[in-house]
């Protein structure tokens, strides 16, 4: 009988990580994990936010993602629209492609820049991240 528990116990304790991580991709499967990531970016990029943007992108394309808006001080953002995103079928990259509608004094012209960027799942910190360079904003 106390065998019996044992194994009992044993089949459970083994059975309760793989139970959890199945549970845990269901309750926030890796395309809403990539739709909340691309929202937060957007969020922060319509309100010129860009320390926080730059939190999303890959840390080597960080420092050049900043410096181009530190020269920027007559760059106001008046919307950010996502366009579309396709999600991998495995989950793991994600193409974006959003529109950035600004103008730049001393022109009051509004404007749009359209981004295309590659979203990538990153096992060791968790999180999705811009892999792609931010292109040359005008």
């Amino acid at each position: 009988m106390r065998t019996k528990i044992f194994l009992t116990g044993l089949f459970l304790s083994l059975l309760l990580p793989v139970g959890c991580s199945s549970v845990s991709t269901l309750i926030n499967p890796p395309e809403k994990q990539q739709t909340a990531a691309l929202d937060d970016f957007i969020y922060a990029l319509r309100w010129q936010q860009y320390k926080s943007a730059a939190g999303f992108m890959d840390r080597e394309h960080r420092k050049a993602f900043l410096g181009q808006f530190s020269d920027q001080k007559d760059l106001t953002v008046t919307d950010v629209r996502l366009v579309e995103t396709l999600l991998s079928p495995d989950g793991q990259q994600a193409e974006a492609v959003i529109d950035i509608d600004y103008y730049l004094l001393p022109s009051v012209s509004l404007k749009t820049f359209r981004l295309e960027q590659t979203w990538a799942y990153s096992e060791t910190e968790g999180r999705f991240r811009i892999i792609t360079p931010f292109p040359p904003f005008p």
